[in-house]
């Protein structure tokens, strides 16, 4: 029984052999075996040989075969009809065999005038070769000249790395190392270490052989974000986690400069418990907490503020404004450009980019391009000519990737004018939206003067310009008198302002001091999963009893000495 890549049992009791050659004649016995025995069957296959018909009745070989698509599972075809097709044209068939494989299969098209077809199933980084025949009343015609085609690599990049280990080396280095990946899919070849400053999300990488590596020059007492990516033959793997390191502090290097203060979104909320919950938060993003006690009417000042941010999350919206190009002077390339998502939810790593002939095939289906997250242009290359592309895009994070974008279609120049990009979208690069200027005008003309007027001899003074000389010489003075009168003014108005309000900030300062001195604020813990409250310190002096427990341990709600009446706890985060 043959045993090849074309031979096979299917679904049913039914052997399946494609490509059948002279060889695979002969008799084919089916056994079937259980505790009682055994029973089998025959049959014989014989290959008939066709009978040719007279060459001057069949259609000559179709033209210009030339792959449209090649992705690592499938290749499109695409050819023209024969220059004789001496009658009508029924089919045609594609007949392909797999380098190193002495049998040849064979695809008809599904329509009399396809002249596509896409054939499946193919073997990554496989070479094959392709032939098509057409058919008419009469039978097959002559077979076009075969073309060899190599499948696409499937990509099979590494998975994340194991053990990433950071730690601060100094104010301005911090030493790394890590262990291999899992899943590797081939050998490693380096590895790519990434840091962000999570301040100002300004990233740097660095390709690395070994497996460790000190970052050197990094700003001193500042959070950095680490992740370390394996690459092999197809490109950089996937990263799971980040981690966060912060270099040791040392002395400021600089006072602080231009100060300020703006509150884009400020929320509160009132709890008796020592912790409180926060949800309804955006990804990714860093909020600020205080906290303060409040006594009916009393309350203290806000806590020192404490800093958190939310977890990354797969981006919830795709990249927008795709968008699809031609290539001047060549009409088998295209420029693809784009904007990040909206709510990217975290450092966008990458893109991925499809396209296709048909929109309605399944993603997976798609060529897919990787690009990198950096990069918002990609080029196309070795597209077919007069042809209806359909593209999209997706973005993608350390968390996962996000929706896809819609579909842009665009379809690719004729070769009679190869300078002319058709495109579905509407976008045109000619420049007839700008009138040209044909008649230039003539910039020295302007100074001449008017006809019949006479110019006067170089040199003299005319009475017109004496009469303006004197005009700028009393705008001057006035104008100079106007701004030290305002000068003076503003001096006067700030001096008496500065004192009325150092004497207002007195006041409300020992007004303040007089309603408060009796309630401090709490001390603040920020968790990613809740905040945690506790009371104020003990005042000298003051007796303050320990904080009431329940039986797991837990703080209960903060009450007055004689248990009468429960005293709140206000936070607010922005």
């Amino acid at each position: 029984m043959c045993d090849c890549p074309v031979c096979g049992l299917q679904e049913g009791g039914h052997l399946q052999i494609l490509g059948l050659v002279r060889s695979d004649e002969g008799f084919y016995q089916c056994i079937a075996e259980n505790e009682a025995g055994n029973s089998q069957a025959m049959a014989q296959l014989i290959l008939l040989q066709p009978v040719t018909p007279s060459s001057g009745v069949l259609p000559s070989a179709p033209r210009d075969v030339a792959p449209v698509l090649v992705s690592s599972h499938f290749v499109r075809l695409s050819w023209r009809p024969p220059e004789e097709t001496r009658g009508t044209i029924l089919t045609y068939g594609v007949f392909f065999s797999e380098e190193g494989i002495n049998r040849e299969r064979s695809l008809n098209v599904t329509e009399a005038e396809g002249l596509q077809l896409m054939v499946s199933n193919l073997r990554p980084e496989a070479t094959y070769s392709f032939r098509v025949v057409a058919y008419n009343e009469q039978g097959p015609g002559e077979s076009s000249e075969a073309i060899r085609l190599s499948t696409q690599p499937e990509l099979l990049v590494p998975g994340p790395v194991e053990n990433l280990r950071a730690a601060a080396a100094s104010a301005s280095s911090i030493q790394a190392s890590w262990d291999p990946p899992t899943h590797a899919s081939g050998p490693v070849q380096s590895y790519r270490l990434l840091w962000t400053e999570t301040s100002t999300g300004k990233e740097q990488n660095v390709e690395v052989v070994g497996q460790s590596y000190r970052m050197e020059g990094l700003k001193k007492f500042t959070e950095y974000s680490l992740r370390v990516l394996a690459v092999n033959r197809h490109g950089p793997g996937l990263s799971d986690t980040d981690t966060l390191i912060t270099t040791l502090s040392d002395v400021p290097s600089a006072p602080p400069q231009n100060i300020s203060l703006e509150v884009v979104y400020s929320r509160s909320a009132d709890t008796t418990a020592l912790s409180h919950t926060v949800t309804g938060l955006k990804p990714n993003t860093m909020y600020e907490f205080s906290v303060m006690v409040t006594k009916g009417r009393k309350s203290s000042t806000w806590s020192m503020t404490a800093h958190a941010t939310t977890y990354e999350a797969a981006p919830s919206s795709a990249p927008k404004d795709l968008t699809v190009i031609g290539r001047e002077g060549r009409p088998r390339a295209i420029l693809i450009s784009w904007q990040p998502p909206l709510e990217a939810n975290g450092r966008i790593t990458g893109y991925i980019l499809y396209y296709t002939l048909d929109k309605n095939m399944p993603i997976d289906d798609w060529v897919m391009e990787p690009i990198g997250g950096d990069r918002l242009t990609h080029q196309v290359m070795d597209l077919n000519l007069d042809t209806v592309y359909f593209f999209r895009i997706q973005a993608k994070n350390a968390k996962g990737v996000g929706p896809l974008s819609e579909p842009v279609q665009y379809r690719t120049a004729k070769v009679e004018h190869p300078d002319k990009m058709a495109n579905d979208q509407g976008r045109h690069g000619d420049s007839s939206y700008w009138p040209s200027d044909n008649n230039p005008v003539d910039m020295s003309s302007l100074n001449e003067p008017p006809i019949g007027q006479m110019r006067p001899p170089h040199g003299s003074v005319t009475p017109q310009k004496n009469s303006n000389l004197l005009v700028i010489i009393v705008v001057s003075v006035g104008a100079v008198t106007v701004v030290v009168v305002v000068i003076v003014a503003l001096i006067c108005t700030r001096r008496s302002s500065a004192q009325q309000r150092k004497k207002r900030a007195t006041h409300s300062t020992g007004k303040r001091k007089g309603s408060q001195k009796d309630l401090r604020p709490p001390d603040l813990w920020i968790h990613h999963e809740e905040m945690e409250l506790k009371p104020p310190p003990p005042r000298p002096g003051v007796a303050h009893p320990e904080l009431p427990r329940d039986g797991a341990g837990q703080p209960q709600p903060i009450r007055e000495p004689d248990g009468q009446q429960e005293q709140p706890l206000r936070c607010r985060w922005r």
